[in-house]
């Protein structure tokens, strides 16, 4: 991500590294269930997966109207287990990438995705501020 400074809200570099190991520490301790990264509220899943369709749906306008980002390939930002993935983006995408900096979920996700899974281009074990993709 050249030329984005992801941490122009800290004073020193040592702080904003601290804030993405704590981060990456306070995700490690979560465990890999729907309910887990949801932070206890597994319950909510559904709307939050409806709410979700409601906003992207207006980009993915058939014939390419104005705005319109089709409907071949996504990329899965802090894809956790693939909650969103196999919930909203693989029914609707060809393909779609999951990228998520704690492996533990990342391993999980190919499981938690089902049939889902044959649809995956790839699986990204970094955290965003890495920059790789």
């Amino acid at each position: 991500m050249a030329g984005v400074d992801k941490c122009l809200q800290f004073e020193t570099e040592q702080e904003c590294q601290q804030w993405y190991s704590d981060a990456a520490e306070y995700w490690q301790a979560v465990p890999a269930t729907v309910n887990g990264v949801l932070g206890g509220f597994e319950h909510l899943n559904a709307r939050d997966v409806a709410a979700s369709l409601d906003f992207l749906t207006p980009f993915l306008a058939v014939g390419g109207g104005a705005g319109s980002v089709g409907c071949t390939y996504a990329l899965d930002c802090g894809a956790g287990i693939g909650r969103v993935s196999k919930d909203l983006l693989l029914p609707i995408f060809t393909k779609v990438d999951l990228v998520e900096q704690n492996k533990k979920f990342l391993d999980k996700a190919p499981e938690h995705l089902g049939e889902y899974a044959a649809k995956v281009g790839n699986y990204y074990a970094e955290g965003l501020q890495v920059g790789v993709i």
